[in-house]
């Protein structure tokens, strides 16, 4: 579900019951410091409901994807949000992690730079 400039899905709003999204980051980041860019670090949230268990990761990228692209349209100011992604990744899986690697999702800059096990 799509709310403003919040993405929401009923029962996984991440940690705490909470979303820290768009509207939150801007927020912070113009509270009078000049925040030019920010990066994305995964926090285990919004993965895929459904698919293979090594792919559900890729729902969070996703996610954040999206607001990367409403944050590069310029209309939410100037702080570009997510300048890098930093994603997760089961390291265990072996060739299994191939298609989390894989996945860079649509062409929305950024593509993620690195994956933490």
């Amino acid at each position: 579900m799509y709310a403003g400039d919040e993405w929401l899905a009923p029962g996984n709003r991440g940690r705490g019951g909470s979303t820290y999204l768009l509207s939150q980051i801007l927020d912070d980041t113009g509270s009078g410091h000049n925040v030019v860019s920010t990066a994305f670090v995964e926090c285990l949230s919004m993965n895929r409901a459904d698919g293979p268990a090594d792919t559900k990761p890729i729902g969070e990228t996703e996610l954040v994807q999206g607001v990367v692209a409403m944050s590069a349209s310029g209309g939410f100011g100037a702080t570009r949000v997510a300048g890098g992604i930093v994603r997760h990744a089961d390291l265990m899986l072996g060739d299994g992690v191939a298609p989390t690697r894989a996945h860079t999702g649509r062409p929305a800059p950024p593509a993620p730079r690195s994956i933490s096990a």
